[in-house]
C-alpha cells in the first residue's frame, strides 16, 4: 500500500475513533444530567420530606405545649409542680416559634402563681373609690366617692392624701381622668369641676341640668368636651375662662363622647345604641350606626385610626376613621361591658371589662385571634389602667385592685426567679412521656 493510501486509511479510522468518543462522550453526558436531574429531584424531595417533618414537629411540640399549659393550672401536691409544668410550656412554645404572648400560656402562668399563692390583689383601707391613674412605675392617684383625691405606693401601700376636690361635701358620681394631670368631677348636687393637679386650681363647669356621662379633652388643654345626661353635648373653651362655645341636643340621653383629637370632630352614643359624628366647628351631625343595644364604653386608639363602641349585647363595633368608617364586628360575650382602655405604650392593644366578670386583652392588628382571657378573680371590675409597665390594673366594687402582666416574658422571668428544682424524670415521663420529648432539665441551677 502507498503511503499515502496508507495515511488516507488511517485518518479514516482515527475519524471514525473520534467520531464513536464523542458519541460515547455524549452519552456518558446524558447519562450524568439524568443522574443529576435524579439527585436534584430527590434531594427536593428530602428537602420536602424534612420540611414536612418539621413541620409535624413543630405543630406536634406546640400542641404538647398547649398540653401542659392545661396541666399547670391543677394544684399538685408537690412543690412547684404547676410552675414548672407552665414554664416547659412556655419553653416548647417559645423554642418553636408559638405565639409570642399565647394565650393558654399566658393563663397557664397566671393559676399557677396563684396555686403557688402568690396575690395579684392590691387592698388599700380606703373604701368606695371611683377612678384612678398611674402617674409613674411606682405611684398610682385615685379619688373616691367622697372627692377627696389620694395618692398611693405600688406595691407598698403607701397611702397620701392630697387634695379634696368636693366643695360642699356633695358626693361624686363620675370621675374622668383626662390626662396625667387634669381630672373632671361630676357630682350628685349637677355640679361639675374640673382640677389642675400640677397648678393644683379649680375650673367649674356650669350650666348642666344632668349628671355627666362622658368627657373629653383636646391635645392642647385648651378644648373640653363633655355629655350629660340631659342629652346634651357640649363643647367648653378653656383658653382663658370656662366658655361654652358649642352644644347640641339628642332625642335620648348621652352614654358617652370622645373628641378625636386632631380636628374639631367629637363622636357621641346615645341610649337607643345610636353613634354619631358631630363637626362642632360647621355643626354637622352624622349617624354613623344604630345597634338595638345600649352602648357601655366609646373609646379611640391612641393613634386616632379606630372608634371601639362595646354594647350591652356583648358586641364591640369598630370604625376605621381612616376609611370611611368602615365597620367591623366583634362578638365578646352576651352581657356588655363595664370599662375599655387602650395601653398607652402598645397603642394596638386595648382590654374590656365585661360584666361577667372576665377581663380580655386584644391587639387591633389581629382581632380574630383568641385573646388573653382573664377570669379568676371573683368580682366584676368597672375601671381598667395600664401602667407605663403595661401592667393591667382593674379596679373593682369594692375598691379592691387587681392587677396582671400582659407580657408572657415578664411571667415567665417571674416564675423562673422563683424555681428552685427542675421536673424529675419520673415527673417528665407522667406529665410529658419521654416518646414526646426526651428528659431535659427545665431551667439551669448551675
Amino acid at each position: 500500500i502507498k503511503s499515502s493510501e496508507k495515511a488516507e486509511y488511517n485518518a479514516i479510522l482515527a475519524n471514525k475513533s473520534a467520531a464513536e468518543a464523542l458519541l460515547e462522550k455524549q452519552k456518558a453526558d446524558k447519562l450524568r444530567l439524568v443522574a443529576e436531574n435524579e439527585r436534584q429531584a430527590a434531594d427536593k424531595e428530602r428537602k420536602k420530606a424534612e420540611l414536612a417533618s418539621g413541620i409535624a414537629k413543630k405543630l406536634n411540640m406546640l400542641a404538647l405545649a398547649q398540653t401542659l399549659a392545661q396541666k399547670a393550672k391543677i394544684k399538685y401536691k408537690s412543690k412547684q409542680l404547676s410552675l414548672l409544668l407552665a414554664y416547659q410550656a412556655y419553653k416548647f412554645n417559645r423554642d418553636y416559634k408559638g405565639a409570642k404572648n399565647d394565650p393558654a400560656i399566658h393563663e397557664a402562668f397566671r393559676i399557677a402563681l396563684k396555686n403557688e399563692g402568690i396575690e395579684n390583689t392590691l387592698k388599700l383601707e380606703q373604701k368606695n373609690i371611683l377612678a384612678f391613674q398611674f402617674i409613674d412605675k411606682k405611684k398610682l392617684l385615685f379619688v373616691n366617692e367622697k372627692g377627696e383625691l389620694f395618692e398611693a405606693g405600688f406595691p407598698n401601700k403607701k397611702v397620701k392624701l392630697l387634695v379634696k376636690l368636693s366643695k360642699r361635701n356633695t358626693l361624686v358620681d363620675k370621675v374622668f381622668f383626662l390626662t396625667e394631670n387634669v381630672i373632671l368631677l361630676s357630682f350628685l348636687d349637677l355640679s361639675s369641676r374640673l382640677y389642675d393637679i400640677n397648678k393644683k386650681s379649680f375650673v367649674e363647669i356650669k350650666g348642666y341640668e344632668g349628671l355627666l356621662r362622658g368627657a373629653s379633652l383636646s391635645l392642647d388643654q385648651k378644648t373640653l368636651v363633655t355629655a350629660g345626661r340631659d342629652h346634651s353635648v357640649r363643647v367648653w373653651d378653656l383658653s382663658d375662662k370656662v366658655v361654652e362655645k358649642n352644644s347640641i341636643h339628642f332625642d335620648e340621653r348621652v352614654t358617652a363622647v370622645k373628641l378625636l383629637k386632631s380636628n374639631n370632630l367629637v363622636y357621641a352614643s346615645t341610649d337607643d345604641g345610636n353613634i354619631l359624628s358631630w363637626d362642632y366647628s360647621q355643626n354637622r351631625r352624622t349617624v354613623l350606626t344604630k345597634v338595638d343595644a345600649h352602648v357601655n364604653v366609646l373609646e379611640i386608639s391612641p393613634d386616632e385610626s379606630t372608634l371601639l363602641a362595646g354594647y350591652s349585647n356583648g358586641l364591640i363595633r369598630f370604625f376605621d376613621l381612616k376609611n370611611n368608617n368602615k365597620q367591623t364586628d366583634l362578638y365578646v360575650n352576651s352581657s356588655g361591658f363595664s370599662a375599655l382602655v387602650f395601653n398607652p405604650q402598645k397603642r394596638q392593644q386595648f382590654a374590656v371589662a365585661c360584666n361577667d366578670k372576665h377581663v380580655k386583652i386584644y391587639e387591633l392588628k389581629s382581632l380574630n385571634s383568641n385573646p388573653i382571657d382573664i377570669y379568676e378573680h371573683d368580682q366584676k371590675l368597672n375601671y381598667l389602667s395600664f401602667t407605663q409597665e403595661n401592667k393591667l390594673f382593674g379596679l373593682s366594687g369594692s375598691s379592691d385592685f387587681w392587677f396582671w402582666e400582659t407580657e408572657t416574658e415578664k411571667y415567665a422571668q417571674q416564675i423562673l426567679n422563683m424555681l428552685i428544682r427542675n421536673l424529675t424524670q419520673e415527673e417528665w415521663e407522667k406529665y410529658i412521656g419521654n416518646h414526646q420529648s426526651l428528659y431535659q432539665k427545665t431551667i439551669n441551677l448551675d
